[in-house]
């Protein structure tokens, strides 16, 4: 359970799996959203030169509910941004269990 301060609203955009020539990809024309509430987002931005060409970083950590799961082709959006998943997911567990949450880096690249 996260603290009251954690009143972020996010939409995990989990999409179907189609099989193509043997390999199952992500298709993101076809989402099941499943809302998630209690969580607290944390943002930071970045610009990184990438070979000359100037990139633009969101990095986002995500804290939510323990019992969120996330899925490797998972996006997560919040607000008016998709975000792509950056790592996997790791459960982290307070001394009291008062904290308890799940814990993943989010990323967007622009330019």
């Amino acid at each position: 359970m996260l603290p009251k301060f954690c009143n972020d609203t996010i939409k995990i955009l989990r999409p179907s799996l189609i099989d193509e020539r043997g390999k199952l990809v992500p298709d993101y024309e076809n989402t099941l959203e499943i809302e998630v509430t209690g969580c607290f987002v944390d943002t930071t931005t970045s610009s990184v030169d990438n070979q000359g060409r100037m990139q633009t970083q969101v990095n986002t950590t995500l804290y939510a509910p323990v019992d969120t799961v996330f899925n490797v082709f998972d996006k997560v959006k919040f607000g008016e941004d998709t975000y792509t998943l950056n790592s996997d997911s790791i459960k982290k567990h307070g001394a009291t269990n008062r904290l308890d949450h799940t814990q993943v880096n989010l990323i967007i690249q622009e330019g």
